[in-house]
């Protein structure tokens, strides 16, 4: 029975510690927390790139309250679903703005954390990032398919021109506008 306990703790820590991001103090931060500007409502707007990105991945709830993602993000099952997936769901207008859509490859190697991993994301920003890869719009332009497309996989922050055999996800992304901030 004791070894029972042990072993279970023993993996219980493992576990825990394996979900934990982990940062190298030694790498100085490929995006820093001043470039960003902060929305209550799950928007982050990055000042260097001009982009307006939603805080929580697809299928996650933004809780205002204690700045998190809350709930599962949804699984997508192919780089196709995943650039149509979304429309016509809550994540086509969010936050009082229309336009989201899947951000390309360059787009999102801009939200990739070079000094962490387990996500390579800043999770001060992003909250709750999936260990997984992430679909971009950029198809695979060394295949003449339209059914892979370029990815990013945040575990690593490794870009893969080819799709991979692993839980999908989707991040969304809008172009900041002159009107977004008119104010009457």
């Amino acid at each position: 029975m004791k070894f029972r306990i042990c072993t279970l703790l023993a993996v219980t820590l493992i576990s825990s510690s394996a979900m934990a991001q982990i940062c190298k103090t030694t790498i100085a931060p490929s995006n820093q927390l001043e470039q960003y500007v902060f929305s209550h409502d799950g928007i982050v707007v990055d000042a260097r790139t001009g982009l307006m990105w939603q805080r929580c991945t697809v299928g996650q709830t933004w809780n205002a309250d204690n700045r998190s993602c809350g709930g599962q993000p949804t699984h997508f099952e192919s780089w196709e679903e995943a650039m149509n997936g979304y429309a016509g769901t809550e994540a086509e207008s969010y936050g009082g703005f229309d336009g989201w859509r899947l951000p390309n490859i360059k787009e999102l190697e801009t939200i990739v954390e070079r000094s962490c991993y387990s996500p390579a994301i800043n999770d001060t920003v992003f909250p709750s990032t999936p260990n997984a890869v992430t679909y971009s719009s950029t198809p695979d332009d060394k295949v003449n398919d339209s059914l892979n497309g370029r990815v990013i996989d945040f575990v690593s922050g490794a870009e893969f021109v080819r799709d991979v055999n692993q839980h999908r996800y989707v991040r969304l992304v809008r172009e900041v506008q002159a009107q977004d901030f008119d104010s009457e």
